[in-house]
């Protein structure tokens, strides 16, 4: 009974100050971690790329300045519409009229 006790450390003063400390802990752990991902989100990817390759699952071939090709997810590219490459598309619109007969 003895050793119960004493692993369930009923003292609430000491229980008190043990659930402080182990919260300054998961407080100092939780900034050490943020810190960590704002380290994570610099991207490597410098310049334009030029798709070279789409695969039919999702992956695209990439080339960059350094003309080595390499395959990326296509979800990471952010797509980019060059105003140069607009074109301009004439509409007509065709007028159908229809005779019914019975």
């Amino acid at each position: 009974m003895y050793w119960a006790i004493k692993e369930l450390n009923l003292d609430p003063k000491l229980a008190k100050q043990e659930r402080l400390f182990h919260l300054q802990e998961l407080e100092e752990f939780q900034f050490m971690a943020y810190e960590n991902v704002k380290l994570k989100l610099k991207s490597r990817w410098i310049g334009p790329y030029i798709i070279n390759q789409v695969t039919p699952h999702g992956a695209i071939e990439l080339i960059g300045n350094g003309g080595q090709p390499f395959l990326v997810n296509d979800q990471r590219v952010k797509h980019y519409f060059s105003r140069a490459s607009k074109e301009v598309i004439e509409t007509q619109d065709l007028q159908c009229k229809f005779i019914w007969t019975q």
